[in-house]
C-alpha cells in the first residue's frame, strides 16, 4: 500500500463504519496509526455522492453499474453511488 503524508486538497471525507476515508477522483485514502494515510480499496457498503470521473458503465442482470480502479458502484435511489461486490 502506498503511504502519503499530504492528501489531495479536493479531498472529501466518507465516514463509513467508523473510518473516515478520503475520497478524491476515484481514490481512496484510509488513515494509518503511525500517521498519514494509505491508499486503499474502499469497504462494501461505503456511499459516495458522486462517482469518478470517467467510469465505465456495466450492464449486468439488468442492473446498471460503474466500474473505476477496481471498484463497483450501484446507483442508489437517494442519488448515492453505494460501493458493491463485482456482479456475477
Amino acid at each position: 500500500m502506498a503511504q502519503v503524508t499530504t492528501l489531495p486538497s479536493r479531498a472529501v471525507v466518507v465516514n463509513h463504519r467508523n473510518t473516515n476515508y478520503h475520497y478524491h477522483n476515484g481514490v481512496y485514502y484510509r488513515p494509518v496509526s503511525r500517521g498519514g494515510s494509505v491508499v486503499s480499496a474502499p469497504s462494501f457498503g461505503l456511499r459516495v455522492t458522486t462517482l469518478p470521473p470517467n467510469p465505465y458503465r456495466v450492464a449486468f442482470a439488468g442492473h446498471i453499474y460503474y466500474y473505476l480502479y477496481g471498484t463497483y458502484y450501484r446507483p442508489m435511489d437517494d442519488g448515492q453511488y453505494e460501493v458493491v461486490q463485482p456482479p456475477l
